[in-house]
């Protein structure tokens, strides 16, 4: 006689039990929060955010530009297969997305916020165009000053209300108010993100 696998209470007939010892955690699907700037600060809000309201940040790697630059680097091998190069680049990010989001779960985490360069910006808007991005600054007077158009004031137009300006001052001297403003825009629950 065949053995039947068992199925845990309150799972549906011929559903496998969830193995033991490892709860199931259930991600959700919302945007993710990019940290961008000078890698002091971005590594700073990396360690204070990782593991509050559910988000994994993951250890800094240059993997997102790395594989953007391989399917670029690649275009004419990947171009006989006839996919544009968006295509390709959407495969990028799904599978970033797919190893940060695992990560997460693995932690026990939902969610997740990954670090960037500020030269990643523009690649981290293309391959993920509902994140939300915490821009961090090194001073206050050089985040809300607009003397001549920037690449800076560029992306906030672009990303409004997607974009947080965080001067590195305030993480340094308010780290606990900052972080608190920063999870209060990374939620996907609020509508109008506070700006400090």
């Amino acid at each position: 006689m065949p053995s039947e696998a068992k199925t845990a209470p309150g799972h549906p007939a011929g559903a496998a039990a969830p193995a033991r010892g490892r709860p199931e955690i259930e991600v959700i699907d919302v945007p993710p929060v990019f940290l961008v700037g000078e890698r002091a600060g971005r590594l700073r809000l990396a360690r204070l955010l990782d593991g509050q309201d559910g988000i994994s940040c993951a250890p800094e790697t240059a993997l997102l530009a790395d594989l953007a630059a391989a399917t670029r680097r690649n275009w004419p091998a990947l171009g006989h297969y006839g996919y544009p190069e968006q295509y390709w680049l959407k495969r990028v990010a799904d599978f970033f997305g797919a190893l940060q989001l695992e990560y997460a779960a693995g932690r026990g985490l939902t969610r997740w916020a990954a670090t960037a360069a500020p030269d990643d910006l523009a690649l981290v808007d293309r391959l993920f165009p509902r994140c939300k991005v915490v821009r961090i600054v090194a001073s206050p007077a050089r985040a809300g000053r607009r003397v001549a158009p920037s690449p800076e004031a560029e992306f906030h137009s672009w990303l409004s209300n997607r974009y947080y300006l965080l001067p590195v001052a305030d993480l340094m001297s308010r780290a606990d108010q900052t972080l608190r403003a920063v999870l209060d825009f990374a939620d996907p629950l609020v509508g109008a993100p506070r700006r400090s």
